[in-house]
């Protein structure tokens, strides 16, 4: 396996809408085709007009072949995502193509999500994560703390050092 990770341009926004569209199925066998789940009305704002200001991510590649990515987008109060804290604090997806998760390339797509963020000169980074998604393990190993929850979800936030 030749696994290389590298930013992602605004060309890439066919890897945004696969990272999504993991991270919102991760657990359904039932989900609709991607290109019908990620026009949504929901799950517009996370991918289209990528590559605006402040958009940034990392993706997975091997062989070839996008097998996940890592991106970053600010939003206001007014938009309304998952993980908003605030309008100065990226909200980062993450999906990862279940042939190849469990093999560290989450663990490395957040690494270098990270570093292009502190580069950026953002603090923190937040997200949403399901209460029984397997992920939420990695984010708390890496350093998310939980902020608040609901019934379905947990809002986690990263202070970048």
């Amino acid at each position: 396996m030749n696994l290389t990770i590298r930013p992602i341009g605004v060309e890439d926004v066919d890897a945004v809408q696969l990272a999504l569209y993991a991270a919102v199925t991760w657990n359904r066998d039932d989900a609709p085709p991607r290109e019908v789940a990620v026009h949504h009305p929901e799950l517009l704002k996370y991918w289209q007009g990528w590559g605006r200001p402040g958009d940034f991510g990392a993706l997975a590649d091997v062989d070839g072949v996008c097998v996940g990515a890592a991106y970053a987008r600010t939003y206001s109060e007014a938009d309304g995502s998952y993980g908003f804290v605030a309008d100065d604090i990226p909200e980062i997806s993450i999906g990862v193509l279940a042939s190849h998760r469990g093999k560290g390339v989450g663990r490395m797509l957040l690494a270098r999500l990270e570093t292009t963020a502190r580069q950026a000169g953002f603090t923190r980074l937040s997200l949403s994560v399901n209460h029984e998604n397997p992920a939420w393990a990695l984010y708390a190993d890496i350093g998310y703390e939980e902020i608040d929850s609901d019934e379905s979800s947990v809002r986690m936030i990263k202070h970048l050092p």
